[in-house]
């Protein structure tokens, strides 16, 4: 029994046998074994993550809330998946913070 699934474009497709990850696959029709394989979507594009409003007091005790919107997109689908270990929240708010004291 041989199944098949498509991957869209601007997508990789990563395939897993028993679990694990195997290989990837570019866009288009693609066939696999269902049971023992399956085959992942990961969107290549770009994708805006909105932030909750930030608070930050400055030297002079001046309350500024910023608004900040992140836009990223995944150039390595097998490392985003299997190696990825921070989030892209938490990464943005740590680059938050480190530029947090420009505003002094």
């Amino acid at each position: 029994m041989i199944f098949f699934r498509i991957v869209p474009q601007n997508n990789a497709g990563l395939v897993e046998t028993l679990g694990k990850y195997s290989r990837r696959k570019e866009a288009g029709l693609h066939f696999y074994v269902p049971f023992l394989q399956t085959i992942r979507n990961v969107s290549l594009a770009m994708r805006p993550l909105r932030l909750p409003d930030y608070s930050v007091i400055t030297a002079d005790n001046a309350d500024i809330k910023a608004s900040v919107t992140l836009n990223y997109h995944v150039t390595d689908a097998v490392k985003y998946m299997y190696e990825n270990t921070d989030s892209v929240e938490s990464v943005s708010y740590t680059h938050l913070r480190a530029h947090e004291t420009e505003l002094h």
